[in-house]
């Protein structure tokens, strides 16, 4: 009504812009970052660095941000992220895994932005695209509270063999956060969450249910096997198929 001056900025992939008055809109890449990830990064930060205690400010929060809002560490470049991702997307890596090394790599994720928002009110509407709906991982949790650490950083990528394959200055960014001298991600607990309120909006399971209402209610024989399959695609599919013909509802 004008009363409240509001002013934003939005994140999405290529090809997804819609028209906005008074929220800048940039596109960006997914599932690897690219510049306008940057960029996007950079013009976020900008926002959060204007409000003050008082303001509100609403955050909508979805599965791919972890790529969409990409930053760099100071001394390391994007192609060098990129790819340490690409090798993460080749190893098997899971969901939570990326993105407990995407958090140790950024100033944004793993509930720094919240950090830099504070003291303002902070309300962050959140569409899962996480099995569980852990709001720390979806989006590699830029508003919320991080209990994963640098130390868990390294074992990931160990785990799948990383550490001869990526940049020595990638490495050395995590080396120091291990030795202290980087600090790491805020953990529950920390002050800078008081003026935060995450909310899920929207869930896998909710869809399903939904999807299920619907079904029925146009006379189908209905029934939501799981809202938590984990697994490699193609096998996880057979086996969803034969419990359906094999149903006898």
């Amino acid at each position: 009504d004008g009363h409240f001056p509001v002013q934003g900025i939005a994140v999405t992939i290529y090809g997804h812009a819609l028209p906005f008055q008074r929220i800048e809109l940039v596109e960006a890449g997914h599932p690897v970052p690219d510049q306008n990830s940057v960029a996007a990064s950079i013009k976020l930060l900008e926002t959060v660095r204007q409000v003050r205690q008082g303001d509100l400010v609403i955050f909508l929060l979805s599965g791919g941000a972890s790529a969409l809002l990409a930053d760099v560490p100071a001394e390391c470049s994007l192609a060098e992220v990129q790819e340490l991702f690409e090798a993460l997307l080749k190893s098997g890596a899971d969901i939570r895994e990326m993105n407990t090394v995407r958090k140790h790599l950024s100033g944004i994720k793993g509930g720094q932005l919240a950090k830099s928002i504070y003291p303002a009110t902070l309300y962050t509407l959140v569409l899962s695209d996480v099995v569980g709906d852990d709001l720390s991982v979806i989006g590699s949790g830029p508003t919320v509270p991080d209990p994963t650490t640098f130390a868990d950083t390294m074992a990931i990528l160990r785990k799948y063999h990383l550490p001869e394959k990526i940049s020595a200055r990638l490495l050395q960014h995590i080396e120091n956060g291990l030795a202290g001298e980087i600090p790491d991600t805020p953990k529950p607990g920390d002050p800078h969450f008081r003026q935060l309120h995450n909310h899920l909006a929207g869930t896998n399971r909710l869809a399903l249910e939904a999807a299920a209402d619907k079904a029925r209610a146009l006379g189908f024989h209905t029934q939501v096997l799981s809202a938590g399959i984990n697994g490699e695609a193609d096998t996880v599919a057979n086996t969803l198929i034969r419990q359906a013909l094999d149903y006898k509802g």
